[in-house]
């Protein structure tokens, strides 16, 4: 069977090797394909050199051959609109390559259009994958007018309805779509965001010291993780925050952690490769998020058997379950996050590590992962057969 991943629009295999992320997003697809589900792979991504990054990434034995890249020819490269442009005329562009496919993926809704038009020209099953409801995430954060995200749910709502099949990594958005745009529930597959737990596992050796003293956050430096709360939080318990990430609050933060003579340091962003061992030289690991959608590093934290503080909202409180496997603050006001903090470096057990990894270990793994989606895609793909044999037949 053969698969093509629309990339999300504006994003490029470039983008995926800065930000740390291609590491992690190729595992999936190199699994498939080592497990013979895939024969072939197509990524059609947004860099106008993304296939001179791919031949890199071959020569370097970091990216199997048998995932070919499809760039967004160069006439594209133009700024905002060109991505818009793209992913219409994507599936015309690549028509040759996308007939030969079997079923197609999108990595995210932005985009998937592209996704769309092709299952409709070329009759090829859709699968729809979202790490997160967009529409869900703004009507929480209230970020966007009431006329831009009643646009953003009704593309949605097209889309799902539209696609043989669709992917949320969590129950929570499971249930949010299924309410909110009347998707059956057999339409809908929840697969978790998942890690190589072989490479995020706790440190191991007597000559390895683990920092008791701080507290680590990774992740975006925005305001949806809520860090200005979490820096109060840490200062009223008395423990550092070290701060792995960058984005639009790292001078704010910066600025309070000054002014006010916090402990809080900002370590910038580390890749992908980095991180197992950065975060393994911990103990605690917080994610005092206002919204989630299945968060990765908070799993990548529990892998490596850190205690985990969460805030009790969607996609934490999925994982966490308060005083098993991590600690859970009542709220996301800095007393509540606070008040967590200090139950979980008071009562830390080797039991509670061992918890949080055993929580990964039984879902969350890059094998458990897989399964579910070739179980998916094998589905599909079959129906699609059999409705294009039914069709013949009638003929």
């Amino acid at each position: 069977m053969k698969l093509a991943l629309f990339f999300t629009r504006g994003v490029s295999l470039k983008n995926w090797l800065e930000s740390g992320l291609f590491d992690r997003e190729k595992l999936i697809y190199e699994k498939h394909l080592a497990d013979g589900t895939l024969t072939q792979v197509f990524w059609f991504t947004y860099g106008s050199h993304d296939a001179d990054v791919a031949e890199k990434l071959y020569s370097e034995n970091r990216l199997d051959r048998r995932i070919v890249v499809w760039p967004m020819p160069r006439i594209f490269s133009l700024p905002k609109l060109g991505s818009w442009v793209y992913s219409l005329l994507a599936p015309w562009i690549y028509r040759n390559k996308i007939s030969e496919v079997d079923v197609l993926k999108t990595n995210q809704l932005d985009g998937c259009w592209a996704a769309v038009i092709s299952k409709w020209l070329f009759s090829k099953p859709l699968v729809l994958r979202c790490g997160y409801v967009q529409s869900k995430l703004e009507t929480t954060l209230k970020r966007v007018s009431n006329s831009r995200l009643i646009l953003m749910m009704r593309a949605e709502k097209w889309a799902y309805q539209i696609a043989d099949a669709a992917i949320v990594a969590s129950y929570h958005n499971e249930r949010y779509v299924r309410e909110t745009y009347g998707i059956s529930s057999s339409h809908l597959c929840v697969i978790p965001n998942y890690l190589d737990v072989d490479r995020f596992t706790p440190l191991q050796g007597t000559d390895i010291s683990v920092d008791n003293r701080r507290l680590l956050f990774v992740g975006r430096l925005s305001h949806e993780k809520n860090l200005i709360n979490l820096a109060w939080a840490a200062h009223r318990a008395g423990i550092g925050l070290d701060l792995v990430g960058n984005g639009p609050q790292f001078e704010e933060l910066k600025s309070l952690a000054v002014s006010s003579g916090m402990d809080v340091r900002l370590l910038g962003s580390v890749s992908n490769n980095e991180l197992p061992s950065v975060i393994a030289r911990y103990r605690y690991f917080a994610l005092p998020s206002l919204f989630e959608g299945m968060p990765k590093t908070l799993l990548e934290a529990m892998a490596c058997g850190l205690v985990c503080i969460g805030t009790d909202v969607d996609g934490i409180n999925e994982i966490v379950v308060d005083g098993i496997n991590g600690y859970l603050a009542k709220s996301t006001d800095a007393d509540s996050i606070c008040e967590a903090i200090i139950r979980a470096t008071s009562n830390h057990s080797e039991e509670m590590s061992r918890a949080a990894r055993e929580t990964v270990l039984g879902r969350y793994t890059l094998s458990a992962c897989a399964e579910l989606e070739r179980d998916l895609l094998l589905s599909i793909w079959h129906q699609n057969s059999d409705q294009v044999q039914a069709g013949n037949t009638k003929l």
